[in-house]
């Protein structure tokens, strides 16, 4: 059992274990305990590096690969996939679609064969073996490139959607939009709403799970790309409605591992691959001073609270009756402090005030709530970098502060 965790988790079994004296049934019963114990340390220990990993992104470059679609309209005869992020537009090349769309090939070590792989190695280590030491250096670097994350993942292809992420920048989302071409005219078949933040959070996860297996020897089982089957919905559904509070965008269902685990049966679904490849050579506080400049990157200091929902109502309590509700949704607050900068961001998706009292008899039960777009953003967003090194006890000194404010009626 103890093969199974950590060595630094040891000691932790140790002061669990249960004395040999015990019935064996006990015994067996507290070593499951034990594993789940450790599973979920591990688990808390993943979500807590994911969530800081996402607050403090050194920006990057997200790659989405699209590779498939499925159960789409048969009537079209080439498609293509287009993606905004912001004012950014990218579109891939129009495939033919009479059977099945297919952008790109799921390029996995298993598809290559993993046999033939393992052969290549096997014969580039005995090649170096037999080769001079000055040889040797390029050689190693050769077969250090095999087991590097990005080798089957990280080549550009023709279709690929590059996107350059800015630093700390994560309150955004991903719209992607499938385009069918029939007689000259294109006409939308599929949306797809993807939060910028929680793909980071998911690129990353695959990331490690994949650096794991790496280090365990066994990289053949995962990939470092997080590859889904995503739900597409109609574009005639989701068009942003007054008071629905954001519901209107998004898919009726999760991304799955495969296509046939959808609830509704034979729903149309694209599969995708999304990688994203961090800077970490890029100094975030380079205008630092050299002097201060030594670990100002460690975190000092990190929060990270997000509420799906918030809800408070105005009540006359003399007739036990509703006057007015206020609802906020995806409201995300995060704060890290580090020597050199503290970093303070707001982001609430959807604000709405409605009227409830059936006395007044309102035409509009809405209130306040913010404009229907085509495409929604955050309704209040808000970022604070202050210098913690410039600053003093009567002077405050901030780098940045944004506050964006959509339209609301």
């Amino acid at each position: 059992d103890d093969e199974d965790v950590g060595d630094r988790f040891l000691h932790i079994i140790d002061h669990l274990r249960l004395p040999s004296t015990a019935p064996s049934a006990l015994c067996k019963r507290g070593n499951n305990h034990v594993k789940e114990l450790m599973h979920s340390r591990t688990s808390f220990s993943k979500a807590a590096r994911r969530s800081l990993g996402s607050v403090l992104n050194p920006g990057g470059v997200l790659t989405i690969r699209p590779i498939t679609a499925l159960n789409l309209p048969e009537t079209y005869t080439g498609m293509f996939v287009k993606l905004r992020y912001g004012n950014t537009i990218l579109c891939t090349n129009i495939v033919d679609s009479k059977v099945v769309p297919v952008w790109s090939d799921e390029e996995t070590p298993d598809s290559m064969g993993s046999t033939n792989i393992r052969t290549q190695e096997m014969a580039r280590m005995t090649s170096v073996k037999q080769r001079s030491y000055s040889q040797s250096t390029n050689d190693l670097n050769q077969i250090a490139e095999l087991f590097t994350p990005t080798r089957f993942w990280g080549v550009p292809k023709q279709n690929d959607l590059v996107l350059n992420v800015d630093p700390f920048e994560t309150s955004k989302s991903l719209r992607l939009t499938v385009i069918g071409e029939k007689l000259q005219s294109k006409e939308e078949i599929g949306v797809l709403d993807i939060p910028l933040g929680r793909a980071l959070e998911c690129c990353s996860q695959s990331m490690e799970d994949f650096q794991e297996s790496l280090s365990d020897g066994d990289p053949w089982d995962r990939t470092p790309a997080y590859v889904r089957w995503f739900p597409l919905m109609s574009s005639a559904l989701a068009v942003p409605l007054e008071g629905d509070m954001g519901q209107s965008t998004r898919p009726p269902e999760s991304e799955q591992v495969n296509d046939n685990m959808f609830e509704e049966y034979f729903a149309p679904c694209i599969k995708l691959a999304l990688l994203f490849q961090p800077n970490h050579n890029q100094q975030v506080d380079s205008d630092v001073d050299d002097a201060t400049h030594t670990d100002v990157s460690s975190t000092d200091q990190y929060i990270c609270a997000r509420l799906d929902r918030i809800s408070a109502a105005v009540i006359d309590s003399s007739r036990c009756n509703e006057l007015f509700s206020l609802s906020t949704r995806d409201v995300d607050v995060r704060r890290s402090v580090t020597k050199a900068k503290t970093r303070t961001s707001l982001s609430v998706g959807n604000v709405q005030i409605d009227q409830q009292s059936s006395s007044f008899r309102c035409k509009a039960p809405v209130i306040f709530a913010p404009s229907p777009t085509k495409h929604p953003h955050p309704t209040v967003q808000f970022l604070c970098w202050k210098d913690n090194v410039r600053s003093k006890n009567d002077i405050q000194s901030y780098d940045y502060v944004a506050l964006q404010l959509q339209e609301m009626d």
